[in-house]
């Protein structure tokens, strides 16, 4: 079933790589060719502390430059830096999606990681100089061995692959249905990118034996066989991510910040004693947000709709007294890929639950608001839509259900302030709702989860009790929550994110740098460099302090 690699194909393309950089960078800074530059009197001292693994895999300007940057300063800290590149090894990666494709990809990819590994000096391995042909062709036949349903769940010498194989599968379809027939091909794809993944990371860290590993993201094919290896080896790994806050970091160990921030112990932040000034900062900070021509976080999804409110629809929603409640779904895909707890497995599961209640409770309003980043030329691009998701499970909605779309100028805010009670999969509006002491339920997993400020069902007849509480307008926020919520906004907000301060960049976008040499990098002259080291050396959480 697996189809090889066209590596005719990418020589004809990696011959014009030069010109797609060219291409790339024709309205932009380019951050290699800047640091290039910077690398002044460079002295660079002996690795007495051993190697270091970093895991860009695939090079793309921002989102590898954290590794870059953080690379070479480990460099200066004594360090010898190692990265593992795919090389064009892979059939599929996370470089693409069913309508971010083209043959010009892979070879602009492998162009940038051969900058990469220049510009920074690292230490390089591919995936094709750690695996041989006949290791690459035994992990083709295994998968062929298999079913395409096995390979979703799929364990793996030990190891769970099958979950990075079906989030892989996911996002390059940008879809949470998997049809096993129709993707049969897909899957297979993704699967070997998996294992290839996870062998070439396993090898080299027997290999290497570094003091720990630095990726980003945690999951799919790449870095999600990458670091099921790093578990396996019970090897120190730290996965860091850009969250929303300012584009500020967040880090974790050992697994995606993303499914970490919920296990986080609530002792980091539950006993912490705000100053006036701390709890005027979160509320500057909220405020900002839903003012739509500012930029509190690095993507604004309402721009230019402040003022250009739907008044029909928000006249008609306004009619009545009855109590209503608002839904405010996840992209699909996106949702059920890292936010699926237990009992509700996918944001299809959620809603299906959410929509029969309604039908059998007429005298409750619901109103769902699908999320503005489903609109195809915003930040994320989405072939499902909440609405398809919404039409499978009822087709023709009552009149006591409402859908608005993701384009409607009526935002998110607006609807909150009509409603009564907030219905979540899972999202970071939660914590902002619950900020502003309004009623929040979430039914999925995200960075609030196990944080005691929203009501969180563990099943579906915990989940139909609450709504039916709410109904009767009895379901409210304590005082002891309001409490732990203002604590734990701090704590996401200021100390779970830390600055990125050696680069300024819009909208993900590199700008420049900020600092004038790549020796501002060695040990004592950056604050946060030198914080963010200590803290993998010594497997100390990622909070940030104040006067680090």
């Amino acid at each position: 079933m697996i189809y090889c690699h066209n590596f005719a194909m990418n020589k004809i393309t990696n011959l014009i790589s030069p010109l797609l950089k060219k291409y790339r960078y024709r309205k932009k800074a380019d951050p290699f060719a800047q640091f290039k530059q910077l690398r002044k009197n460079e002295k660079i001292p002996l690795a007495e502390k051993g190697n270091v693994l970093i895991l860009p895999i695939r090079v793309a300007p921002v989102s590898n430059l954290f590794e870059g940057i953080y690379g070479y300063a480990l460099k200066l800290a004594g360090y010898r830096v190692h990265g593992l590149f795919c090389g064009q090894t892979l059939q599929k990666c996370e470089n693409q999606t069913s309508i971010k494709e083209n043959m010009f990809n892979c070879s602009l990819c492998f162009y940038e990681q051969k900058r990469f590994i220049d510009t920074f000096g690292i230490s390089a391995h591919y995936y094709s100089d750690i695996l041989n042909d006949e290791k690459l062709q035994s992990i083709r036949e295994y998968i062929n061995s298999k079913t395409t349903q096995s390979l979703l769940s799929l364990v793996y010498d030990d190891s769970l692959l099958g979950n990075q194989i079906q989030m892989a599968v996911i996002r390059y379809l940008l879809s949470s249905k998997i049809d096993l027939i129709k993707h049969k091909k897909i899957i297979h794809e993704f699967a070997y990118s998996t294992i290839v993944s996870y062998e070439a990371t396993k090898t080299l860290i027997n290999i290497l034996k570094p003091k720990f590993v630095l990726l980003s993201h945690g999951v799919y094919s790449t870095w999600g066989g990458a670091i099921e290896a790093c578990k396996k080896e019970k090897i120190k790994t730290i996965v860091w991510g850009r969250g929303y806050v300012r584009g500020n970091v967040l880090a974790d160990y050992n697994d995606s910040y993303i499914f970490e921030c919920a296990k986080e112990p609530n002792e980091y932040w539950e006993n912490i004693m705000l100053s006036d000034i701390q709890k005027k900062q979160i509320k500057e900070y909220f405020l900002a947000k839903k003012d739509f021509t500012r930029t509190a976080d690095y993507v604004n999804y309402y721009e230019g709709k402040a003022h250009d409110m739907n008044t029909n629809m928000y006249s008609i929603l306004q009619k009545n007294e009855r109590v209503k409640f608002a839904l405010f779904p996840n992209i699909p895909w996106d949702g059920t890929t890292f936010s699926s707890s237990q009992e509700f497995g996918s944001l299809d599961k959620f809603l299906e639950v959410t929509l029969k209640w309604f039908i059998e409770h007429p005298e409750c309003d619901l109103i769902i608001r699908a999320h503005p980043a489903e609109l195809a030329d915003r930040y994320n691009l989405s072939q499902e839509r909440v609405k398809d998701l919404i039409n499978h499970i009822l087709p023709v909605l009552p009149s006591n259900i409402c859908y608005i779309g993701p384009d409607d100028d009526l935002t998110s805010y607006v609807v909150s302030d009509l409603c009564d009670i907030n219905l979540f999969f899972a999202s970071t509006m939660a914590l902002e709702l619950a900020f502003a002491g309004k009623t929040v339920i979430q039914t999925g997993q995200s960075m609030i989860s196990n944080k005691g400020f929203v009501f969180e069902p563990q099943d579906i007849q915990a989940y139909t009790n609450l709504l039916v509480k709410a109904a009767k307008r009895e379901l409210f926020m304590t005082d002891i929550m309001k409490e732990r919520v203002e604590k734990y906004a701090y704590h996401w907000i200021y100390k779970r994110h830390f600055p990125e301060n050696t680069y300024t960049h819009k909208a993900l976008t590199f700008t420049q740098y900020n600092f004038n040499s790549s020796m501002e990098l060695a040990p004592g002259n950056n604050k946060v460099v030198d914080w963010f080291i200590h803290k993998c050396e010594n497997g100390l959480p990622f909070i940030w302090e104040d006067n680090a």
